[in-house]
C-alpha cells in the first residue's frame, strides 16, 4: 500500500505547486494592473484656450537685392580654316536661343562649290523637263500608231524607248533631290 500513498501525495504536491503559482501569476497581473492605472491617473492635461479668429490677409514679401545670372554661358570663336568672318549676327553678351545664327563665314572654296552646286541643280531640272517631254512625245506617237492599226512591231521599240526614259527620268529625279 505503499506505493499508492506516494503516488497520491506526489499527485498533492503536483497540484499545490501549479495552485501556488498561478496564485503568484494572479497576484502579480493584479499588482501591475492597479500600478498602471495609477500611472494613467497621474497624466497631467494642458489647459486649453480658445482663441477667436479672425480672417485677414498675409503679406509676406522679401526684397533681395543681387545679380541673376545664366546657368550656362558658351564662348565661341571663329575657325580661320572655314574662312572669314563675313558679318556677326549678335552682340558680345547677347543672350540667344539655340539655332540662332552668330555669324557667317565667306570663303571663296565653298562658294564655288554651292554655285557649283546650283549650277548641278538646274541642269538636272532641265534633263527631267526634257526627258518628260520626250517621253510625252513618245506616248503620242504610240497612241497615234495604235490608232491607225499599226502593229506590235511598230510600237513595242517606241514602248521599249519610253520605259528606258521612265528610267532616267527617276534618275535625274533622285539627282535634283539630292542638290
Amino acid at each position: 500500500m505503499l506505493p499508492t500513498t506516494t503516488h497520491r501525495s506526489t499527485k498533492k504536491k503536483k497540484w499545490v505547486i501549479i495552485g501556488v503559482t498561478a496564485l503568484i501569476i494572479a497576484i502579480a497581473a493584479v499588482s501591475i494592473f492597479v500600478m498602471q492605472s495609477k500611472k494613467k491617473g497621474e497624466t497631467k492635461t494642458d489647459p486649453v484656450s480658445f482663441e477667436k479668429v479672425t480672417e485677414r490677409k498675409l503679406n509676406n514679401t522679401k526684397l533681395i537685392s543681387g545679380q541673376v545670372k545664366p546657368g550656362n554661358i558658351e564662348s565661341f570663336y571663329a575657325d580661320p580654316t572655314k574662312g572669314k568672318v563675313k558679318d556677326i549676327a549678335v552682340k558680345e553678351g547677347q543672350e540667344v536661343e539655340k539655332g540662332t545664327k552668330l555669324f557667317s563665314y565667306d570663303n571663296e572654296e565653298i562658294n564655288l562649290q554651292m554655285k557649283q552646286a546650283e549650277l548641278d541643280q538646274k541642269m538636272a531640272s532641265m534633263r527631267y523637263d526634257q526627258g518628260k517631254k520626250k517621253i510625252d512625245s513618245l506616248n503620242k506617237e504610240i497612241k497615234k500608231a495604235k490608232d491607225s492599226g499599226a502593229g506590235k512591231e511598230v510600237t513595242d521599240p517606241l514602248e521599249e524607248q519610253v520605259s528606258e526614259l521612265e528610267i532616267q527620268q527617276k534618275t535625274t529625279e533622285l539627282e535634283k533631290e539630292k542638290g
